[in-house]
């Protein structure tokens, strides 16, 4: 794999580009020119090339017999598909050409750096971007906490004993059709509903209230919870701080 640093030539700004093919290009370009000058032939090959000295050669031979003059340019650069308008190379890195400790850090951490003016200096805005990327990657982890838990299920000891009762979307809408259901007097009790582990439970219409209780008081707890957490990434100003705030399910 190849490496190397590009920057936006307008705001300094750095990235990581890399390719499993040389990002050199090697362009050769043949010319044959006769006694007088006049060409006669002209051929232009291109390639990759694993020689990363950015530089153009050129060799000239003459014909002892005819004349004729060969020019052969080489010319090698970055090829230019890898990078896009408005960015520019900083470097190629690989065993023959490593890093120094300066480039090494730039390419550790690219966004807490810019490149002006042939040089590294550190970009002002990082921490902004640092803490704001740390509140969005924590405000993500306690969303997909919060959807574990609830995908975990609950415990309710409706019918006397502590049984795990699933709430994943499904379980949620047969509960409140059964809910609707009695609502409606078209419900006949007792029922036999499936707990987490697909075991039938049978319920009376008191305990299906019950159940669908500690069910709200679950859910309601959760959500509580994400909240609370969400606010408290978002009140802190550090990274460190952000990282510290961890999903943990709440009690109901």
């Amino acid at each position: 794999m190849y490496t190397w640093l590009i920057y936006n030539t307008a705001t300094g700004a750095i990235g990581i580009g890399d390719s499993t093919h040389s990002p050199m290009w090697q362009t050769v370009v043949v010319t044959v020119n006769d006694a007088s000058g006049t060409q006669t032939s002209n051929k232009t090959t291109t390639s990759h090339t694993q020689n990363v000295e950015i530089g153009t050669t050129t060799t000239t031979s003459t014909d002892k017999e005819t004349g004729d003059v060969t020019t052969t340019t080489t010319t090698i650069a970055f090829d230019p598909s890898l990078v896009s308008s408005g960015f520019a190379l900083i470097g190629v890195f690989d065993d023959a050409h490593p890093m120094d400790s300066a480039t090494q850090a730039a390419f550790s951490a690219p966004q807490a750096f810019l490149y002006q003016s042939g040089a590294f200096t550190d970009n002002a805005n990082w921490p902004t971007v640092q803490l704001s990327q740390a509140q969005k990657k924590q405000i993500s982890d306690i969303e997909i906490g919060y959807q574990t838990t609830l995908n975990g299920g609950f415990i309710s000891s409706a019918n006397g004993t502590a049984t795990l009762y699933g709430y994943a979307q499904s379980d949620v809408q047969h509960m409140n059709m059964i809910a609707s259901g009695s609502a409606l007097n078209i419900e006949t009790w007792p029922i036999d509903y499936a707990d987490m582990q697909a075991n039938i439970v049978r319920l009376t219409q008191a305990q299906f209230t019950a159940l669908v209780t500690t069910a709200s008081k679950f859910n309601w707890a959760q959500i509580t919870q994400m909240r609370s957490l969400i606010g408290q990434v978002q009140a802190s100003t550090t990274v460190s701080a952000v990282q510290a705030i961890v999903w943990v399910a709440a009690a109901y």
